[in-house]
């Protein structure tokens, strides 16, 4: 399993929403329709405000991956 890098002073277990995992500023996950319902962006067909709806292709995607935290997109 490849190394995924965190930033400093985070755990894989303090990740639990795609905001986190991005590390997604308060002025674009407070505006985000997806976050207001408390869904991930991997999780709706809309995705989420700031990115290109391509999972598979998503690096962030890969991470959670790689994290555990998602299940691979059927």
């Amino acid at each position: 399993m490849a190394e995924v890098e965190l930033p400093e002073g985070v755990s894989v277990a303090s990740l639990r929403s795609c905001r986190q995992l991005r590390g997604c500023p308060a002025s674009l996950y407070l505006n985000c329709p997806v976050y207001a319902r408390h869904e991930n962006c991997w999780d709706s067909e809309e995705g989420c405000m700031d990115c290109w709806k391509d999972c598979e292709n998503c690096r962030d995607y890969a991470k959670a991956l790689r994290l555990g935290l998602v299940k691979k997109r059927k």
